[in-house]
């Protein structure tokens, strides 16, 4: 939690502020205007049990097939078939990376236990995080709390099958664990990520981007060759599920769903407060969420702000309805701009209209 004056508004000049704040005023009004309202497909209150034929349950019947013996893309083609999924075009189907860690670990319980482990460590390494940067003990317990709204992803109904959930919670460990000189277990957390859902990419293109800016060359070669070995590790899986699709079955309907910022704004209601808002106040938590992240004088914060906003542009054009689950993949980002907001809106403020008076 940072002061007056330490946020880098401080030195935006008066009309970028006032720009910027229109900017949020206006993402906070058009959710309010009149307009058909946007129906998500199988969205339920939290911790509702899914419908039997809900992805889990899919994936489930999947890794069940592994353990019996059956191949991947055998199982996935025969139980996506069953549950009248489609077969087309290959990027229906999953990377097979999840499915075969979980049928090697056999029991659930093992895959939860590995999952919440991996939970415990991001906020070990938060809290270890707030110690260093000096906050006090009733700061560090607020922050850890307004963080774990982000984690709830964790505790979704048989969340060691989500394939999203995996790859945020090892997306946010490894910007945790990122330092400008010792940026190699970003590197793999991020690129075992991607392996388990290839969505966590802009991660890693966001990373390179900035190594690029930076001129850390060494750091950019190594993003560079995880994004490619990523690429690599998917075209493989596209070519293997190419040949799964047979006359009579079901073809994908388009991932270009122009939700605009209705869209954008449900993929947010994966944090726990967030979720029974209305969306006027969705979008308008999300805006100071972004603004408290870009605007810290802090490495990481400001790679998750570029992650997050990347995904929300993404999501105005790519995303049908029911795809709002996306947003479980920068879930446990925003929180941390909700506490950094405070001091970030106070030196917007005052950039915005302490410097127009005198202009």
């Amino acid at each position: 939690m940072t002061g007056a004056g330490t946020t880098l508004y401080a030195r935006m000049p008066g009309w970028a502020s006032r720009v910027l704040l229109a900017l949020v005023l206006l993402l906070t009004i058009l959710p309010a205007r009149p307009h058909p309202p946007l129906h998500i497909p199988g969205e339920r209150d939290w911790g509702q049990s899914s419908p039997e034929s809900y992805d889990v349950k899919l994936y489930k019947k999947i890794v069940a097939d592994i353990v019996r013996g059956r191949s991947y893309y055998e199982a996935a083609a025969a139980e996506q078939r069953a549950f009248h999924y489609p077969t087309s075009p290959p990027e229906v189907f999953r990377l097979p990376t999840l499915a075969w860690i979980l049928a090697g670990l056999h029991y659930y319980a093992f895959a939860l236990g590995l999952l919440l482990g991996l939970y415990g460590v991001v906020i070990a390494q938060f809290y270890r995080e707030l110690i260093a940067a000096g906050a006090s003990l009733s700061e560090r317990i607020l922050s850890v709390a307004v963080a774990t709204t982000g984690l709830s992803i964790v505790g979704v109904a048989e969340g060691a099958y989500w394939h999203e959930v995996w790859a945020a919670v090892l997306v946010a460990l490894a910007l945790l664990s990122y330092r400008a000189d010792r940026w190699w277990p970003a590197v793999l957390l991020g690129s075992i990520a991607c392996l388990i859902r290839e969505l966590a990419v802009p991660f890693l293109f966001v990373m390179a981007g900035f190594a690029l800016c930076e001129k850390r060359w060494a750091q950019f070669a190594a993003w560079l060759a995880a994004i490619l070995l990523v690429a690599a590790a998917f075209a493989a899986h596209i070519q293997a599920a190419a040949g799964l699709h047979r006359p009579g079955d079901l073809v994908s309907a388009s991932w270009l769903g122009f939700g605009g910022w209705d869209f954008a704004i449900a993929t947010a209601k994966w944090n726990i407060l967030l979720h029974a808002l209305p969306y006027p106040l969705i979008a308008l938590a999300v805006c100071l969420g972004v603004i408290g992240l870009a605007g810290a004088r802090d490495d990481r914060a400001r790679r998750a702000a570029a992650i997050v906003a990347g995904y929300l542009i993404g999501f105005l054009v790519f995303g049908r309805p029911d795809n709002f689950y996306w947003g479980v993949l920068y879930a446990p980002l925003l929180p941390v701009g909700f506490l950094l907001a405070p001091s970030a809106l106070g030196d917007l403020f005052r950039s915005a209209f302490a410097r127009s008076k005198a202009e």
